[in-house]
């Protein structure tokens, strides 16, 4: 299928996507931040709270997010939940849900976040499966399906670049090895896949080196994910922020690093939301009026009878 036009916007974990649809990526790649809080809680591992988060609390966010943006959105669907018959029943709600993509991994179920220890992947034949059963249960053919591989770190880099090849022959559209550990490696993925579709996944002080979003376009990265960014901003500014009003009792001194009140209302399209309302209420008072000034037939039917 022919890549998907850009700019893109990503759900990574389902989280919410940090610009605005006024504020859509640079026609030269598709570059998506994540932050629902949850990164990498939607491997269906259980939180700190007992809460396991599934395909249908994925799909629910994706949903959300494809209402308020007007960018195409691609989702991480993490292993697909299962096996083959969980992947298509992924898909399927994750097309229902607006979303335009996902990438899917081969780690074991339930996985681990892709810059962490410990992790372990599936034999190739049983992503090939995965991969397989999404690309039949598509009902788009524009749905986007990324093929992600965790191999670097268990079974190496070269293990890694053969598995991305099989999936890449298997028929997906895209190819993101996961967390490569040098420049080195970057640039070899690279040059392995010139002319697909490739992801870079910028983990701020992890595992792959943080590059420019040029030089990543050099290599001949074209989807580049920041899947932590707005988590780790926003949460280090409400740390400073609880922190004094901890210490002064009082939110006053954070004025100017506060979004305003008013800022807040056209973030949430609170005045379209208002107009729509009044438009609604007169468009209803019109037909009512308009049914009022005109007499039913039956009346005027009874009237004829009486005359």
């Amino acid at each position: 299928m022919p890549f998907p036009p850009k700019p893109l916007a990503l759900a990574a974990f389902a989280a919410a996507v940090a610009c605005s649809p006024s504020e859509a990526p640079p026609e030269s790649s598709g570059r998506f931040p994540a932050g629902w809080a949850y990164p990498d809680a939607a491997e269906a591992v259980v939180s700190t709270q007992g809460m396991v988060v599934t395909t249908d609390e994925l799909a629910s966010q994706v949903e959300r997010i494809s209402d308020a943006v007007s960018v195409p959105v691609i989702a991480d669907c993490d292993t697909g939940f299962g096996g083959t018959a969980n992947v298509k029943r992924t898909i399927k709600a994750y097309e229902r849900a607006g979303a335009a993509g996902f990438h899917i991994e081969d780690q074991v179920f339930p996985k681990r976040c892709g810059h962490f220890e410990g992790k372990a992947v599936v034999p190739i034949e049983d992503m090939l499966y995965r991969l397989q059963a999404a690309l039949d249960a598509r009902t788009d053919p524009d749905f986007l399906i990324i093929a992600r591989t965790d191999a670097r770190g268990p079974e190496g880099f070269e293990s890694a670049l053969a598995r991305a090849h099989a999936y890449l022959e298997l028929g997906v559209d895209a190819i993101f090895v996961e967390a490569p550990s040098s420049l080195d490696e970057l640039r070899r993925i690279g040059r392995e896949f010139r002319g697909t579709p490739l992801v870079a996944n910028m983990i701020e002080r992890s595992r792959t080196p943080l590059l420019p979003e040029g030089e990543l376009l050099a290599m001949g990265f074209n989807i580049i994910l920041y899947a932590n960014a707005a988590l780790y901003l926003g949460s280090f500014a409400i740390k400073q922020g609880l922190a004094v009003l901890s210490k002064e009792r009082t939110t006053a001194s954070l004025l100017d690093r506060m979004t305003s009140f008013q800022e807040r209302q056209a973030l949430v399209g609170l005045d379209k939301v208002d107009a729509a309302e009044r438009e609604l209420v007169e468009r209803v008072k019109k037909h009512r009026a308009s049914k009022a000034a005109k007499p039913s037939a039956s009346v005027t039917a009874k009237s004829t009878k009486k005359g």
